[in-house]
């Protein structure tokens, strides 16, 4: 799976999940399906990684802005995957 693609489908399903989250009649199910979302997301962002820069980028914005910061993701592009991370989510 291309980077990108990756980026923007993790987008998807973690505003899927938080859509669905917030219809949630009980609040540790909530969480729960967060948790488990987030950290099945991370997994598959993390076979992109190399040793220059970490995949884990993109899994989200926050984790692109800091690796993005700490020099584990390239700043040129940070560009593209932040908005294929938009329209993943939107």
């Amino acid at each position: 799976m291309k980077p990108l693609a990756a980026a923007a489908l993790g987008s998807v399903v973690t505003t899927l999940v938080a859509a669905w989250a917030l219809r949630a009649a009980d609040t540790a199910t909530a969480v729960l399906a967060l948790m488990a979302t987030t950290a099945v997301v991370a997994w598959l962002t993390s076979f992109h990684g190399t040793r220059e820069s970490s995949g884990l980028a993109l899994a989200g914005p926050a984790h692109l802005v800091s690796l993005t910061l700490v020099g584990r993701f390239s700043a040129a592009g940070a560009l593209p995957v932040l908005a294929a991370q938009v329209v993943g989510a939107v």
